[in-house]
């Protein structure tokens, strides 16, 4: 059997109008078979104000980054990039850092947007 981790957001358990991001597992008996939406299982909420999550674990190792965009209706969203241990600080979501990393728009050399 195999376990797949995966991130998805929704408006349930946001924080007023924000989504919520979460993460389930999915366990796989067959290699390449696709879980359905039945064969998840929400493991935790790992934000209130998220959506776009997206997963990747660190080459040769068993630390695993976070990124997602974490929202906020009244200045625009960041993105934020979280560094965790291993999969079981994961599913606890218990993070070792957090960076966030404001998104800005400027203006070319004569006024223009770029």
């Amino acid at each position: 059997n195999s376990t797949l981790l995966g991130v998805f957001h929704t408006g349930f358990g946001g924080d007023g109008p924000n989504r919520a991001l979460y993460l389930a597992t999915a366990t796989l008996s067959e290699p390449g078979k696709v879980p359905r939406s039945g064969d998840w299982t929400v493991m935790t909420k790992l934000t209130e104000r998220g959506s776009m999550g997206f997963l990747r674990r660190v080459p040769n190792t068993d630390k695993i980054i976070l990124a997602y965009e974490l929202e906020d209706h009244h200045n625009g969203n960041t993105v934020a990039i979280r560094l965790y241990e291993n999969t079981m600080a994961f599913k606890e979501n218990n993070w070792l850092r957090e960076v966030q990393l404001s998104k800005t728009i400027q203006e070319g050399p004569k006024g223009e947007n770029i």
